[in-house]
């Protein structure tokens, strides 16, 4: 029991290790970035490296099954509700919901292409993966997530038009909204990927297979501050949205308890 118990404690401070050095060294990065210039020899592959020698992937397997896992469940749930909208075209003529079909579509994406780089995680214990489970994993990941991101943005854009300029909102186009920002999402997804693997090269072999490895220095800080960019954005964004609603439904209840208290008088005054 002793021992059981020794071999836990060394595999979480092994996992705790790890992550400490991950955050030392992504620390350093934008650090770098502010100051001017990112070495290019500065890559997370060593620590990682050394970590997998001493110990393996064996005291987070439990994060990454439940990973595993929850993919799984991404992909066919996200499946599901694509074969709703595809069985019932309500949802489209009647409640223009076109983006949320192209939000659910990419969820469900994600969670297929994602499951190559967890698999690599029990196979290959994440060492010395194979090549194409690598622009699987890393390429059509980077692409989908920076389309889920401005999916994600141009969902809080419709519903803030939708409360504060409902009639216009009726009326709107609500294929072509999706439309436009469907074209720019894979757009900018596909860039992203193109600038991925423009910086590193697909050619070297790679020491672990998790997608923040498979990027070289200026992509990972460009999309690590795109990302926190993008986030700011929707924050406001659903801010809006919120304040908005409070003050409509104060507004409301005020209305209800106006036409209430009239139609009391007129009782009385019967």
């Amino acid at each position: 029991m002793s021992d059981c118990i020794s071999i836990g404690r060394e595999r979480l401070i092994c996992a705790y290790d790890l992550f400490y050095k991950q955050l030392c060294l992504l620390t350093l990065k934008i650090r770098s970035l502010f100051a001017g210039g990112i070495p290019r020899n500065m890559v997370l592959d060593e620590a990682w490296n050394r970590t997998t020698q001493l110990s393996g992937h064996a005291g987070v397997l439990p994060v990454h099954v439940i990973a595993f896992v929850l993919a799984i469940a991404n992909f066919l749930l996200n499946s599901f509700i694509c074969l709703a909208f595809h069985r019932n075209r309500r949802l489209f003529n009647k409640c223009h919901l076109y983006i949320f079909f192209a939000f659910a579509f990419t969820n469900c994406l994600s969670g297929l292409f994602s499951q190559p780089t967890l698999i690599n995680l029990f196979i290959h214990n994440n060492l010395n993966c194979p090549r194409w489970t690598i622009m699987i994993g890393s390429v059509f990941e980077i692409a989908l997530d920076r389309v889920r991101k401005i999916l994600t943005i141009a969902i809080a854009l419709e519903r803030n038009y939708a409360v504060f300029f409902p009639s216009q909102c009726y009326v709107m186009d609500h294929y072509k909204f999706a439309y436009r920002f469907c074209m720019l999402a894979v757009i900018w997804g596909t860039c992203d990927s193109l600038a991925m693997v423009a910086e590193d090269s697909f050619e070297k072999i790679r020491v672990h297979c998790v997608t923040t490895s498979s990027s070289g220095p200026y992509f990972h800080a460009y999309f690590l501050i795109s990302s926190i960019v993008m986030g700011a954005i929707l924050l406001v964004t659903y801010s809006l949205f919120l304040i908005k609603l409070s003050v409509m439904t104060e507004s409301l209840s005020i209305c209800r308890s106006d036409i209430r208290a009239q139609a009391i008088r007129e009782n009385n005054r019967q």
